[in-house]
């Protein structure tokens, strides 16, 4: 808990910083795919891959990936109905 809430402050600090944007929205960009996709998946480790290649900003891709776990975990039977609904479309079989 006390990692999280140390990164909550480090990315207060970098938006009161004079730093670009670009990182940060890649940052939260990227935390959208890492909170929304499976935790162990070939695209999860692709987006790790990514925030350690290219300079975008860590504490704000899993800040915002923990917002968005949580928000998944509740939508998670609505994406789930969806599916199934379309999956029975007899148009698509």
């Amino acid at each position: 808990m006390t990692i999280l809430i140390k990164q909550i402050i480090q990315l207060i600090n970098l938006l009161h910083s004079e730093t670009e944007t670009r990182p940060i929205a890649w940052g939260v960009a990227m935390g959208f795919i890492l909170g929304m996709t499976p935790a162990f998946s070939l695209q999860t480790v692709l987006v790790f891959l990514l925030l350690f290649v290219f300079r975008i900003q860590i504490g704000a891709a899993f800040l915002t990936a923990c917002c968005f776990k949580f928000i998944a975990f509740f939508l998670d039977p609505l994406f789930n109905s969806v599916g199934c609904a379309v999956l029975e479309v007899d148009a698509l079989k």
